[in-house]
Order: structure tokens, then sequence, then C-alpha cells
């Protein structure tokens, strides 16, 4: 686990506020002296630049994403699909009664599409869209009605920061 915080040079490139650490603090004077600002919230961001807020904090999980993992894997699964198609074929081409097989089955797939070309065919002829019945589509019915989300993937950032912080306060909105 890792816990991305706002870095002190963060707090004063953007000029975010600080509110004072607790007397009670008591790292409060050895946190003064390291850093030489009191405690700034990362919801000061969150409303004062929410995009901000954002691009920082998809810089602190880039590093844990490969941007071209699906390409190489991608490409590995083509490589080895190649490799293991011409190790089924050089087996193949030594077995005669395999050979036999395939030929036949290659045939039977053939007169196969056929005969579902020609079935789509006559059904296509057979009845037209305007003749079959409307299709309505049933809503859910849910036993209880569930309590309404707190956030929803709907909801853009600004939102969310909102209901969290309405439920933080203990809001009734």
């Amino acid at each position: 686990m890792h816990a991305p915080t706002l870095t002190v040079k963060q707090v004063r490139d953007l000029h975010l506020p600080s509110t004072p650490l607790k007397e009670t603090e008591r790292r409060a004077s050895r946190w003064r002296a390291a850093f030489g600002i009191e405690q700034t919230e990362i919801d000061a961001l969150a409303s004062l630049d929410p995009d901000t807020l954002e691009e920082i904090a998809r810089q602190a999980i880039k590093p844990y994403f490969d941007d071209t993992l699906g390409v190489r894997i991608h490409e590995a699964g083509r490589v080895w699909r190649r490799e293991a198609q011409a190790k089924v074929d050089a087996k193949a081409a030594a077995d005669q009664d395999y050979a036999k097989l395939r030929e036949d089955a290659v045939t039977d797939l053939n007169r196969a599409k056929k005969s579902l070309q020609a079935l789509q065919h006559a059904t296509t002829r057979l009845i037209r869209r305007r003749d079959l019945p409307s299709f309505n589509l049933p809503e859910a019915e849910p036993d209880e009605a569930g309590p309404e989300p707190l956030v929803s993937s709907d909801m853009d950032l600004e939102e969310h920061i909102e209901a969290l912080r309405d439920r933080k306060c203990y809001s009734e909105e």
C-alpha cells in the first residue's frame, strides 16, 4: 500500500491554504521545522482546483501501470499462436489419417456453411421484421428499494468530493 500525499512543493507552488497544527500534536514543532508549513488538507486542492488534483492522482498511480503491456501481450500471443500452428501443421502433415479427417471436416464444414446460408435466405423470405410482434423489455422490479448510492460512476469528480464531504460532516443533504 502506498499513501500518496501532497508534497510541500505542491502546497507552495499551488498556494494552498493551511491550517495550524493542533497544539496536542506532539510532532508539530518538528513538522514545522522540517517543512516550514502548517498542515494542508487535500480537500483544499479538491475545492480550489479539482483538475490539478486529478492530475496529481494520475501521476501518483502512473508508476504502477504499464501502457505497453496490452500490446506486448497481444504480440506474445501472436508469436505463440504462429509457433504452435507450425508445430500442429508439421505433425498433421506427417499423419495420413489426420490429413484425411481434416479434409473430410473441411468438406463437411463448407457444405454446412452453404446449408446455413440457404436457411438464412429462406428465413428472411419467410417473414419480415415488421411481421413479428413488438418486444417489450420488462423493467427490473426489486423486492425492496435499496438506499441511494453515495457516489456513482456517472458523477464527476467534484460531485464525488462534495458527497463525501457532506457524509463526513453528517450533512442531511
